[in-house]
């Protein structure tokens, strides 16, 4: 019961600090749903709370495992694409902590989505001249507005993940 209830103030922990990386303790509190007495049990403070959303956070995108390479290349990218969106503001919070703080973003996923886009590069369905940081801001960009469309329950996962994809590969296209 312990972990879930971790989880769990973890997780509406980096849905609020996704909308406010400012939000107070009291509101971390009140958004989960469990007693302050309970949330304090795990959490002493607000910078406690942060660092290890922050850690889950990582963990879990950590845990997003590679499409299979038995699909071709714009299958794993669609499929890759789709359970980043699924983490919604997990990976949110994810990138709006490490630019708010000034550091890199560092990709959890790299060494799964660099080589999609190498294959995808390779058979020419995105430009090759394109900076590596560019195509990753613009994916970056789409898997926002991905999250803010499924947030309004305009498109189901599937429909955002295949938009995402298209939209890419014709705006990176040779």
């Amino acid at each position: 019961m312990k972990s879930r209830t971790r989880e769990a103030i973890l997780t509406s922990a980096c849905s609020c600090l996704a909308e406010n990386l400012t939000t107070k303790l009291e509101d971390l509190i009140r958004a989960s749903g469990v007693s302050r007495a309970t949330y304090l049990r795990y959490f002493q403070n607000r910078e406690a709370v942060v660092q290890a959303a922050l850690e889950f956070a990582r963990d879990r995108l950590s845990s997003i495992q590679a499409p299979s390479t038995e699909l071709n290349s714009v299958e794993q990218l669609t499929l890759g694409i789709k359970s980043l969106i699924a983490e919604g503001d997990v990976l949110r919070f994810y990138f709006l902590h490490q630019t708010a703080n000034g550091l890199a973003f560092a990709d959890p996923t790299e060494e799964w989505f660099g080589p999609i886009l190498d294959q995808l590069a390779k058979e020419q369905l995105i430009d090759a001249s394109l900076p590596e940081g560019w195509v990753r801001t613009v994916i970056e960009g789409l898997i926002y507005s991905a999250w803010q469309c499924r947030s309004r329950d305009e498109f189901t996962l599937q429909q955002s993940a295949d938009l995402v994809t298209r939209t890419m590969l014709r705006g990176l296209a040779r």
